[in-house]
């Protein structure tokens, strides 16, 4: 996904992870999150789209915490998190969706 045009990215990643996961944050290397792509399911699975972007998601993020630590990596998953402040950083179409997001570093413990 393309990043908007931003000077500011960092502080509005910071101003969306603001509150209890600001440690965190602030300790992390890198940050993901997952997009659903409402648009490219729906003509599919109607209105289970979401859910299935949340099941499709959980099972990714599993994936992902269970094989970090053999690239010495930690994962944390984020739960909340400023919306308004990453559809600033990215360039989200109303058709797409936050389902999921984690923060990582290779000191982090999963």
């Amino acid at each position: 996904m393309r990043l908007a045009d931003s000077d500011d990215i960092d502080d509005r990643l910071r101003h969306a992870h603001n509150g209890p996961n600001m440690a965190i944050f602030e300790q992390a290397a890198f940050a993901l999150f997952s997009i659903g792509e409402l648009s490219a399911i729906e003509p599919i699975y109607g209105e289970w789209s979401k859910d299935f972007c949340y099941l499709e998601a959980g099972y990714i993020g599993q994936l992902l915490m269970d094989t970090a630590p053999d690239f010495e990596l930690g994962l944390c998953p984020i739960g909340k998190l400023d919306l308004n402040e990453l559809r600033a950083v990215f360039d989200w179409q109303d058709s797409q969706i936050f389902v999921q997001g984690f923060l990582g570093d290779e000191s982090m413990p999963s």
